[in-house]
């Protein structure tokens, strides 16, 4: 699946593999069944100086929404700024040169000031490694530091915490294995690496942030863990200390209970709730899971997505919606161009009863939504990375029944 991890694909490309290879086994139906709560487009990317292709969620920063986008006029992407009403406008465009480019993480809220990473770019222009960056809400933007593989990492993919001082994240590649890293900055640069994983029982390719649950850091590694998928592992959860002690919870097996985690976790009265790309008893080869799983150790699939009507591959984490969990699947739903889905929006119990609240049909709300989603009063706001009016992507949101 990940081809020994991958090392030369883009996490773009391994998302959309994953997504083929998993489909293709899988019958895409028309979506039925869902819930009367009604999604609204606020703004579709024209493909131009507004932006194109979000892979990232949004932040909220003075009453707007922030988020970045892959691709856009430049050629590096950008960092926008949407109203709640969307009106949107580009405050920094990157342009593939030494201050980074491909951000494909969202933008973590410190003190009046975004802070995010790139995926490509840095100052070592020969490794294109990735950076961490600063922007303001004028646009003003700062180069913090440039992964440059010397055991720093490389190809930072998820959104930034913040722990006390520092800020803290993972790299999907690079460090002292090549099998990325969890690292730490300070929001002067200063950056330090606090774990790199070697691939074996202790994971690899940590593709999503970390959480911070009373101040010990947990996360997931796509790979690594035990051995499946011809050894490579299925994927982890762990848990690190901010010292750099690493220990696995929870290493999925690649059957009923899931298969490499891409999303980030999130905290519930005490349990873990994730999501897992593939694996889980639909489809031949799994449509993926939505877990969970105790400090502890101990896992539980909340849900099996069946690639029909009810969506596949999910490869965001989970918002919180007064005790009921929404999330998106890249996949099932409505029948895309490729022959796949277009992907859904969707709603769960703690007791794993599951609702189909939107089946994007790839038109003007957009398709492959692959981000986790913002909780506003009760409203969800969240992005598409395609369809729209120009196949740029969308942002979109969905009024909850705890709207206020």
């Amino acid at each position: 699946m990940l081809g020994a991890f991958s090392p030369g694909l883009s996490i773009m490309s391994i998302k959309r593999l994953l997504a083929v290879t998993a489909l293709s086994a899988c019958v895409v139906l028309p979506a039925t069944g869902a819930s009367a709560q009604s999604l609204t487009t606020l703004y579709s990317f024209k493909g131009g100086q507004d932006g194109a292709w979000p892979l990232s969620g949004l932040t909220e920063l003075a009453g707007a929404l922030y988020g970045s986008t892959t691709g856009g006029a430049d050629g590096g992407g950008s960092v926008f700024r949407i109203t709640t009403g969307g009106d949107e406008r580009v405050i920094y465009a990157f342009k593939a040169s030494t201050n980074g480019s491909a951000p494909y993480a969202g933008l973590l809220k410190v003190g009046g000031m975004l802070y995010g990473t790139t995926y490509l770019g840095g100052r070592v222009s020969a490794i294109s490694a990735g950076t961490v960056f600063k922007v303001s809400s004028a646009g003003s933007e700062t180069l913090l530091h440039s992964f440059a593989d010397r055991g720093d990492g490389v190809h930072p993919n998820a959104t930034m915490i913040k722990i006390g001082a520092a800020l803290y994240g993972t790299t999907s590649q690079g460090g002292a294995y090549g099998l990325g890293t969890v690292f730490k900055i300070t929001p002067a640069g200063a950056e330090t690496t606090l774990y790199s994983f070697k691939g074996g029982s202790d994971g690899a390719m940590p593709e999503a942030g970390l959480l911070n649950v009373g101040g010990v850091l947990f996360g997931t590694t796509a790979a690594g863990g035990a051995g499946c998928n011809g050894g490579e592992g299925c994927g982890t959860v762990f848990r690190l200390t901010p010292a750099g002690a690493e220990t696995v919870i929870y290493a999925f097996r690649s059957g009923s209970d899931g298969s490499q985690p891409e999303a980030g976790l999130i905290h519930v009265n005490g349990v873990l709730y994730g999501t897992t790309n593939s694996g889980g008893q639909g489809c031949d080869l799994g449509c993926g899971t939505v877990f969970k799983v105790t400090p502890s150790g101990a896992e539980a699939v909340l849900y099996a997505f069946k690639g029909g009507a009810d969506g596949a591959n999910p490869d965001a984490e989970l918002t919180n919606v007064g005790g009921l969990l929404y999330g998106v699947t890249e996949g099932g739903g409505h029948e895309c161009p490729d022959g796949l889905g277009c992907g859904t929006l969707f709603k769960l119990t703690t007791e794993g009863a599951e609702t189909v609240v939107h089946s994007f049909t790839g038109k003007a709300d957009g398709m492959y939504p692959g981000a986790g989603m913002i909780n506003l009063g009760g409203t969800l706001y969240g992005t598409t990375y395609g369809g729209g009016e120009k196949d740029s992507g969308t942002v979109f949101k969905l009024a909850t029944s705890g709207a206020q």
